[in-house]
């Protein structure tokens, strides 16, 4: 339901829920056991699913992070969710309010047509994985976190995120069907490995997000196939078409096409190996390890110019095992994404790209408790985003971070951000930045 629209507001009391109308607010507030377990059925995303005993399966990754000063955020969308669940601990937080909706599963087959934008997005968001170990290798692509180590040669991020402990290695693809080649052709490939570790960028993880988007549209098993258009990806990420003039065809420029390609490219030479991970079975936990590519490409299509130049133009894939283990049956963890987060420029809006995708991971991790006013450190968030902290310049880290929450809030990924126990310092005053953050 648009903002617009005539939402409900519930306000659980004790465990009788009170109804009232609202204008595109749909509010909560949490009092007692019962109320929360009513609030949970309206809170839960598309194809989620409660375990049995009432606890919810993507509650993975629960925060422990220390008291101090803190951004307090929560959502936007549709609806606006607010969970007020006991006073927040801290100073300096940004509120966000979590606007939810609601979907349900397409009935498509799982190798179909590439499907339109308009189907993939639902009330402006994405339906993408959220378990631990998903977010920590998209993290690790985002920032490049990648570092060369002494016991392999190939590239190595350490994905460490809720109860996932493991790692990811950009080890190319050619070494599947041959583990052992002669000393000449593994450093040919250490080298090309090096390359892809060089080009590294936000765009691998919005492809990511957008092939996760489509594969969980088609997929009814872990074993199903699905196509992506490349043109398709460019649609997604809102960039225009040029026009066509001159008896020349309109599009998307080459450049854009192999860009998209190229990252499809890095993800299928990305390995995970999870030394630590909680997996779902028989309605119940269990510790294991799990270890795959994260994507497998089957086949591909290519177009033949004039010139004698080859560029593809869609390809059929599917999720690699490390990824859909937790995307069917009672473990499955899925959230919704916002679509500005992949339409937002991956070299000027940095900032607000990453923070769209964690403020996603943690709503949906926080889901089950109502705890989406919980406040966030600002060092957190700089995390997040990667920023180099120097106190000499915090004042210019400290706008680009209001900068990038406000243009967040314009753009309805939140409804409203504000410090928490903050007092701006008197001018003049310096070593404040400590403080802040």
């Amino acid at each position: 339901m648009c903002p617009g629209e005539l939402a409900k507001r519930v306000l659980f009391q004790g465990s009788t829920p009170r109804l009232d109308n609202a204008r595109g607010r749909f509010r909560a507030r949490f009092f007692g056991s019962g109320a929360l377990e009513v609030a949970r059925a309206f809170f839960v995303g598309p194809r989620e699913r409660m375990l049995p005993g009432g606890s919810h399966q993507n509650a993975n990754s629960p925060s422990n992070e220390p008291p101090g000063d803190r951004f307090n955020c929560a959502g936007a969308a549709g609806h606006n969710l607010t969970a007020e669940a006991g006073k927040a601990a801290g100073q300096g937080a940004v509120r966000c309010e979590r606007h939810g909706t609601a979907q349900r599963g397409s009935s498509r087959s799982a190798l179909a047509l590439p499907l339109p934008s308009e189907s993939i997005v639902k009330r402006g968001h994405l339906s993408v994985a959220n378990s631990s170990c998903y977010h920590a290798a998209r993290e690790a692509l985002s920032q490049n976190t990648f570092r060369q180590t002494k016991d392999s040669p190939w590239p190595t991020a350490v994905l460490d995120k809720g109860r996932a402990r493991g790692q990811a290695q950009l080890v190319p693809v050619e070494l599947d069907n041959s583990p052992f080649m002669p000393p000449e052709e593994k450093a040919g490939l250490c080298e090309r490995a090096h390359k892809l570790w060089a080009e590294l960028s936000d765009l691998d993880a919005d492809v990511l997000d957008l092939l996760t988007a489509i594969w969980l549209n088609h997929a009814r098993t872990p074993n199903d196939l699905a196509i992506a258009c490349v043109d398709g990806l460019l649609s997604l990420r809102a960039l225009q078409k040029k026009k066509g003039g001159a008896n020349r065809r309109g599009g998307f420029h080459p450049k854009q096409r192999r860009a998209v390609y190229d990252s499809v490219q890095r993800l299928e030479n990305l390995w995970i190996n999870l030394f630590e991970v909680e997996i779902y079975g028989s309605g119940r936990k269990r510790k294991g390890v799990a270890q795959s590519r994260t994507l497998l490409l089957t086949s591909r299509i290519a177009q033949k110019h004039a010139d004698g130049r080859q560029e593809i133009t869609q390809f059929t894939y599917r999720l690699g095992e490390v990824l859909n283990v937790f995307l069917f049956g009672p473990g499955r963890q899925t959230a919704l994404l916002s679509v500005k987060a992949v339409e937002y420029d991956p070299l000027r809006q940095k900032w607000e790209k990453r923070l769209a995708r964690y403020l996603s991971w943690q709503w949906r991790i926080q889901a089950s408790r109502g705890g989406y006013m919980r406040p966030f450190k600002v060092r957190t968030l700089l995390d997040v985003v990667g920023a180099t902290i120097k106190l000499e310049r915090i004042h210019r880290i400290r706008e680009r971070l209001h900068k990038a929450l406000d243009a967040l809030q314009d753009d309805e990924v939140i409804a409203s951000w504000q410090c928490e126990k903050w007092n701006e310092p008197p001018v003049g005053k310096h070593n404040w930045g400590q403080a802040w953050l």
